[in-house]
């Protein structure tokens, strides 16, 4: 017996409105409700989507935020200045 898969169209809009919705932070706190790791992800996944879709403030201001947030949470250098030259990047692409 074999099942079919069913082939659904990408949504990018709907991506964006969830990942957005899960890199918030606590307001009280102002922290994410994720481990670094995987805030960290989140955010790399919004960054493609935002820029996949032209949207390149966005892309960039989603990775301004979470530098910000890493150096208040101590991330290692590397990977803030990783954030860091792929939001000096988006200002070339336009």
């Amino acid at each position: 017996d074999v099942t079919a898969a069913v082939v659904r169209s990408p949504q990018p809009e709907a991506a964006v409105e969830h990942l957005t919705e899960a890199s918030k932070f606590f307001r009280r706190t102002r922290r994410s409700p994720l481990d670094n790791i995987t805030h960290g992800r989140v955010v790399d996944l919004l960054y493609d989507l935002y820029c996949e879709m032209d949207r390149f403030d966005e892309a960039k201001s989603v990775l301004t935020k979470t530098i910000r947030y890493f150096k208040r949470m101590g991330v290692k250098t590397e990977v803030v200045d990783d954030l860091q030259n792929r939001a000096k990047a988006i200002k070339v692409r336009r």
